[in-house]
């Protein structure tokens, strides 16, 4: 995930989509959030997903 998130700013800046300063802040936010997930893993998602990578018994699941 984060190797795309660093080839789409590398794009973007060469695209000109971007402004250096809005790069810089992207990049900053993009090491934050890296190293937020190596300390803390990827949240409460990963725990409810079942094997197909959906969430399990839901609202609409359970209405049956």
């Amino acid at each position: 995930m984060f190797k795309w998130h660093q080839a789409w700013l590398e794009q973007a800046q060469k695209a000109g989509s971007v402004t250096p300063e809005q790069a810089k802040a992207w990049q900053e936010h993009f090491n934050y959030m890296r190293d937020f997930h190596a300390n803390y893993g990827f949240g409460p998602m990963g725990s409810c997903m079942n094997n197909s990578g959906m969430m399990g018994n839901g609202m609409m699941q359970s209405a049956k």
